[in-house]
């Protein structure tokens, strides 16, 4: 059976409004959790779309060869090399560029 907001339907409806209450709580947290969870991902989204459109400019910028969450434990245990911050820094650079682009186009279009 699907619980939605954290009461089953079976449990809703023999409930009356003042023992619903104790689960209005649980209402709030359980909705706050899902937005965090919406914002982290469209978040993560970011983190993936900066990338590949920096390849798609510049192939000397890499695209990430697995997801970042797997990837942690090895980017904590190992020092980035020279060539790898240096190609970090202009994967950065392009993605400015490009924002700075797009604002610009949008403040033209506005005028």
């Amino acid at each position: 059976m699907a619980v939605k907001c954290g009461v089953p339907i079976d449990v809703f409806w023999k409930l009356n409004p003042i023992k619903l209450i104790r689960y209005s709580t649980f209402f709030e947290q359980n909705y706050k959790n899902r937005q965090k969870e919406i914002d982290l991902l469209a978040w993560r989204i970011g983190l993936y779309t900066i990338p590949g459109v920096a390849h798609v400019l510049d192939s000397k910028n890499k695209y990430p060869d697995m997801p970042y969450m797997l990837d942690e434990s090895a980017q904590k245990n190992s020092e980035l090399t020279e060539e790898e911050i240096s190609r970090q820094r202009e994967a950065f650079l392009s993605s400015l560029m490009i924002m700075q682009a797009n604002f610009n186009l949008n403040r033209s279009n506005e005028t």
